[in-house]
């Protein structure tokens, strides 16, 4: 099993928004700022899961230049590495297709990568995924959905290896006002693992981090960060990001 340090909060960016290098330079902030594991969003013109504000950092993205493809993903794990940060992809079952998922994986483990989320992949469909995941030392990460069934869920967590991405309410990503309860499901992939969890979702506030702390391991904070990316640029982002630190940490 992989272990590495999540952090109380596991900060989401888009590669290349609103540029490569001011991506790159920015988690390698947020990892000095106490968030050592950076989950990376690689652009695709058609996102799975991700509401509007994050949809929208994906298209400027893809219409800046150069256009952030899988070699700027390995640059960027590069540059977080050599800061002490872990990072992780979330990209589109397509764009590793296309790439070819061996290829990935064997570039991925070249480049340090910490792990590859796919949400647009089933664990029903993923046995070539897993196999260059383990050939390669890079672990897939899955996302367990509130909705999932007594009977899936232990075959997720089996295969579960870095950390364990609990979606804290079914749809998109967005900011909401309240979380559900969520420590049932929780409790119930403790049962069958060890593997560290992580909540998102939905977070934005630094009373929803600590709530989530009481119940997981670390919070995901995606849109809130990238709108305030987008309002105010990297300073305001990493700012809105300290912000949802615990006190000890800042």
């Amino acid at each position: 099993m992989h272990k590495y340090p999540l952090g109380p909060v596991i900060p989401y960016l888009t590669l290349g928004d609103p540029d490569i290098p001011t991506s790159i330079d920015l988690a390698c902030q947020m990892v000095k700022a106490g968030c050592p594991v950076i989950e990376m969003g690689v652009p695709f013109s058609d996102p799975i899961a991700d509401g509007p504000v994050i949809q929208a950092s994906h298209q400027r993205a893809l219409n800046g230049v150069p256009r952030p493809t899988m070699p700027f993903l390995f640059e960027a794990s590069r540059a977080i590495r050599s800061v002490g940060g872990f990072p992780v992809a979330m990209c589109s079952a397509n764009l590793v297709l296309h790439h070819g998922i061996d290829l990935f994986f064997r570039d991925a483990a070249q480049a340090q990568l910490a792990g590859a989320l796919i949400p647009d992949l089933s664990i029903e469909d993923a046995a070539d995924w897993v196999a260059a995941s383990g050939t390669h030392g890079v672990p897939l990460i899955w996302m367990v959905s509130p909705l999932v069934s007594s009977q899936r869920l232990p075959r997720i967590v089996a295969a579960a290896n870095g950390f364990i991405y609990v979606i804290s309410s079914t749809g998109t990503t967005g900011v909401r006002d309240h979380l559900p309860n969520l420590s049932p499901l929780i409790q119930s992939i403790r049962l069958h693992s060890e593997v560290p969890i992580a909540v998102g979702f939905g977070i934005s506030r630094p009373d929803q981090v600590a709530d989530v702390l009481t119940m997981a391991d670390a919070a995901v904070v995606g849109s809130h960060l990238v709108d305030r990316l987008a309002q105010g640029g990297a300073s305001a982002a990493l700012k809105a990001l300290t912000d949802l630190l615990p006190t000890d940490l800042v």
